[in-house]
């Protein structure tokens, strides 16, 4: 019994992902801002860049993503 009332041993796990919180440690800090002025200015195509840190998908990490990321600051699981 994989213990969410199908015995079809799968497990299943709830997954919760915070927005902002670039290193994994369910809160959004220094840690994470510092990881994405790593990737600021930089656009698709740049070394630097990763989707991860283009919060609106736009092709590139600005002002507007660390408006968002701004947002989520102080915040925790």
């Amino acid at each position: 019994d994989d213990s969410d009332g199908t015995v079809d041993n799968v497990f299943r796990f709830d997954f919760h992902r915070l927005l902002g919180d670039y290193d994994g440690d369910t809160d959004v800090d220094i840690n994470d801002r510092n990881l994405f002025f790593a990737a600021y200015e930089s656009h698709q195509g740049d070394l630097a860049y990763d989707v991860i840190y283009d919060l609106n998908v736009n092709g590139m990490v600005d002002r507007d993503d660390y408006r968002i990321w701004r947002s989520q600051y102080r915040k925790s699981l």
